[in-house]
C-alpha cells in the first residue's frame, strides 16, 4: 500500500497517510482538513494526491484558486 507523509510548513505538524488517495480541502470529512487563516484559499474540496503507477500525482478538485495556493 502506497505511503504518504505531509507536513505542515508553518507549525511542523505532520500526518502520515497510507492509502491511494488523499483529499485535501476545507471540508471537515476531507482525509487532510484545512482550517483557521489558510482555509481562506481553500475549496471544501481542493485537491486530491493520488498515487498511481508508483507516482503521487496531484488532481485539481475543481478549487477556485488553483491548486498550489495553500
Amino acid at each position: 500500500m502506497p505511503f504518504l507523509r505531509l507536513r505542515d510548513l508553518k507549525s511542523g505538524e505532520e500526518r502520515e497517510f497510507d492509502g491511494a488517495a488523499v483529499r485535501i480541502g476545507r471540508d471537515p470529512a476531507s482525509e487532510y482538513p484545512i482550517a483557521g487563516e489558510a482555509a481562506k484559499v481553500v475549496s471544501g474540496s481542493h485537491v486530491r494526491l493520488v498515487h498511481d503507477a508508483g507516482a503521487w500525482w496531484i488532481e485539481d478538485l475543481g478549487s477556485r484558486n488553483g491548486p498550489v495556493d495553500f
